[in-house]
């Protein structure tokens, strides 16, 4: 794909706090986070948000811990919104 975006990378989301029972299924959603950022050709988008509201509570949001895998000579921070990563 030309351009790719994934959306929701904060902790308990992606990777799923369901799938933080065992290093395994952590592995199998980091597997999944690198084939969605390899399909890029051209730009990659990737982003969380700072808050959300789930299950009906307003939460405060930390960013997921796969964008710490990523080497910062690759990540452009976007000053359009708080939250963003190209």
């Amino acid at each position: 794909f030309k351009y790719v975006y994934i959306v929701g990378l904060e902790e308990d989301l992606f990777p799923s706090q369901l799938m933080l029972s065992s290093r395994s299924e952590l592995e199998e959603e980091r597997r999944l986070f690198y084939v969605a950022i390899t399909r890029a050709k051209k730009r990659l988008f990737l982003s969380y948000a700072l808050s959300r509201y789930r299950f009906g509570r307003l939460k405060n949001c930390e960013p997921s811990r796969f964008l710490d895998d990523i080497d910062p000579r690759y990540i452009k921070l976007s000053t359009k919104f708080a939250g963003a990563v190209e």
